[in-house]
């Protein structure tokens, strides 16, 4: 617990959300609401509460068959709800508070703990495939495909698992430094390659079923004279297009890397610890204070920049068409043109703040706070 009060305090530094002059603390106050226009209509389908979060639990997301919405709290219960109505369609409820997770993937989903209990699930009616325990501490969110499932832990490990037995096929370890804030990213599956991004600043792929590496780079390299100036993490969301992955790191920069052999294309001095999200020809890239930063995706050149969101601790944008949508600590929910970076709408789906990035599917997507108020919401 003392270890998550630090890393929290680090992260309030870096954002910059506390100012130190003498023995003085400063908060930035964050900006106001910006006026709009409304040019797309947002409309709730429906509205439920699933409990409080456990915001120990950072690294929780929801995920979907495109029928059921599967989401946890945090604690020890998964709920699968009817994806249209919000209607409870089955839970389970386990004996220790989820970490990561729940991850979907060919009807089945996956769980973890914090102290490396991971579970597997059927997707249709909640009933337990298989448990085992990789006796490491959770660090990153789970992804999982049909042919695997990859986890990675505090030390740098990142292992891989066959999804329908549990059976551990492989290891490999990373160094990391004394002092990191994020944990490593969440891994991507492409095929049978493996992409993930550590607390080194470095970004690695490796063979889904032996673990082999096929490359290794490094984002930036540490500098500065301060233990917060060196921190160098990769961000917590890398996004792939095609073959191209597109990474960024704090006190570094957004990279693009060509997979088949780990050669960076191009990259932009910018630092962020919410990681980059993507639509077809947009980089979307969220600072250390909020401000959402854009450039294109084939040439690297910056797009349109959102200022109007500094200190508001905004979600990472979600990408929906023609859109991207994020959350705040007010519990608002931002509707912004992904052309040209301008507010068209916006509601309040709860007071309290919205921590865990939106999720989308379509023109639909379902907003989690805090409070566990979970929200389903469609554009007109």
């Amino acid at each position: 617990m003392l270890k998550k009060i630090y890393l929290l305090a680090i992260g309030l530094i870096l954002s910059g959300c506390f100012m130190f002059e003498e023995d003085e603390v400063v908060i930035n106050p964050p900006d106001l609401l910006v006026d709009f226009i409304e040019t797309r209509q947002i409309t709730e389908v429906w509205q439920t509460n699933i409990g409080r979060l456990n915001l120990s639990s950072d690294n929780i997301t929801l995920s979907s068959d495109g029928t059921l919405l599967y989401v946890s709290s945090g604690n020890s219960e998964i709920l699968a709800l009817d994806i249209e109505r919000g209607m409870e369609v089955w839970s389970q409820q386990l004996d220790f508070n989820i970490m990561s997770g729940p991850e979907h993937a060919a009807g089945r989903l996956f769980v973890a703990s914090a102290e490396g209990r991971i579970v597997s699930l059927n997707a249709e009616n909640g009933s337990v495939n298989w448990e085992i325990s990789i006796n490491a501490e959770v660090s990153t969110p789970l992804t999982a495909t049909n042919q695997g499932l990859v986890i990675g832990t505090s030390e740098g490990t990142i292992i891989g698992i066959n999804p329908s037995s549990g059976g551990v096929l492989w290891e490999n370890q990373q160094e990391v430094p004394v002092l990191t804030i994020r944990g490593g990213t969440k891994p991507i599956i492409s095929g049978g390659t493996v992409l993930a991004g550590f607390d080194n600043g470095r970004v690695a792929a490796y063979n889904l079923f032996t673990g082999d590496t096929l490359w290794e780079i490094p984002l930036s390299l540490a500098s500065g004279t301060s233990q917060l100036e060196r921190l160098i993490d990769v961000a917590d969301r890398m996004v792939l297009r095609g073959n191209i992955l597109y990474c960024i790191n704090l006190h570094g920069y957004l990279t693009a890397i060509e997979i088949n052999n780990g050669t960076p294309l191009w990259n932009r001095e910018i630092s962020s610890h919410a990681g980059v999200s993507a639509n077809d020809t947009r980089l979307i890239v969220l600072d250390e204070i909020g401000d959402i930063y854009t450039y294109q995706a084939q040439s690297s050149l910056p797009d349109w920049t959102n200022d109007s969101f500094t200190y508001r601790d905004l979600t990472l944008p979600t990408i929906l068409p023609g859109y991207i949508v994020a959350g705040d600590f007010e519990g608002y929910v931002h509707l912004i043109d992904s052309t040209n970076g301008e507010v068209v709408n916006r509601v309040r789906s709860a007071r309290s703040p919205i921590s865990i990035p939106i999720f989308a599917l379509g023109n639909n997507f379902f907003v989690l706070s805090d409070s566990g108020n979970l929200a389903s919401y469609t554009l007109n």
